[in-house]
């Protein structure tokens, strides 16, 4: 039985020109999404990543601070930099 040409099976090597317009266009998403989501997981997961323990700052003895009177206070920002200087001298 002779086969012609119109009825010829294809093998999985011939590729459509549809079939690999699809194939690029699904991975040309498939780049976007990663590309949109790598800073979304990264901003989700930077909580586990920096822990940093957080502490009363003292301000002085209580007695400096009198019921119904403003005191002025400074403290020193715990989260600076060594070239900060006297900018991380914080009033309150």
């Amino acid at each position: 039985m002779a086969v012609h040409e119109s009825q010829q099976q294809t093998t999985p090597s011939d590729i459509s020109r549809r079939g690999f317009l699809f194939a690029l266009g699904v991975l040309l998403n498939a780049v976007a999404a990663a590309l949109v989501a790598i800073p979304i997981i990264g901003y989700v997961f930077s909580s586990f990543r920096y822990k940093t323990l957080q502490e009363w700052i003292q301000l002085g003895p209580l007695a400096n601070f009198p019921e119904g009177q403003t005191r002025l206070a400074t403290y020193r920002n715990p989260f600076t930099s060594p070239w900060d200087g006297s900018t991380a001298d914080i009033p309150c």
